[in-house]
């Protein structure tokens, strides 16, 4: 599998990279974590919301992909390795909101308020992130992802200093919207 751009390529070129990943299809018998990830970072990098959502859900619904055995992908770009180390820090926020519910991962889509009772009754095993999210670099100069303003018709930055809307799980490394990462 060829690697993704680095994130300034794509930023540079949204227009010509946007099509073609809303257009990808995904084998899921045949998907790996590491291939997800990849996704879930140009979904992220373009500002393509739903389709990050979407694959967080389905990366949710791969009950043996447990958040903390995604691989180093060891990125050759220091931007996009930063980026990388950050998502499964949202798949961990999105993961352990739903556990908390009491669904655990092999949950069906589907599923009665009996079944529900019995798994709320169960241990939950609460999602981590890999070892090495924490020995990524920190990057020389923070990255700033601008997100699409509907009001003002552009992309534009966030201010980190202004905006609550700034996402934690990136703040070290990346300047970059909270992206919607929670599914039904």
């Amino acid at each position: 599998m060829p690697l993704p751009p680095p994130p300034r390529e794509l930023l540079a070129g949204r227009v010509q990279y946007e099509v073609p990943l809303l257009n990808r299809k995904v084998d899921r018998e045949k998907d790996t974590p590491t291939a997800a990830l990849y996704r879930m970072y140009e979904h992220l990098v373009v500002d393509q919301h739903i389709e990050l959502r979407n694959e967080i859900e389905a990366f949710w619904y791969h009950s043996s992909w447990l958040v903390r055995d995604i691989p180093d992908p060891k990125g050759p770009d220091p931007e996009q390795y930063a980026c990388l180390a950050c998502i499964p820090k949202l798949l961990c926020l999105a993961f352990n909101k739903r556990i908390d519910l009491g669904l655990p991962r092999d949950a069906p889509p589907i599923f009665t308020q009996d079944m529900l009772a019995e798994w709320r009754a169960q241990d939950r095993a609460r999602e981590q992130a890999p070892g090495w999210v924490d020995a990524v670099p920190k990057l020389e100069h923070q990255l700033s992802i601008p997100h699409w303003d509907n009001d003002r018709r552009e992309f534009v930055p966030l201010d980190p200093a202004e905006d609550s809307k700034v996402s934690r799980e990136f703040a070290e490394n990346v300047i970059i919207w909270q992206p919607h990462i929670h599914f039904a």
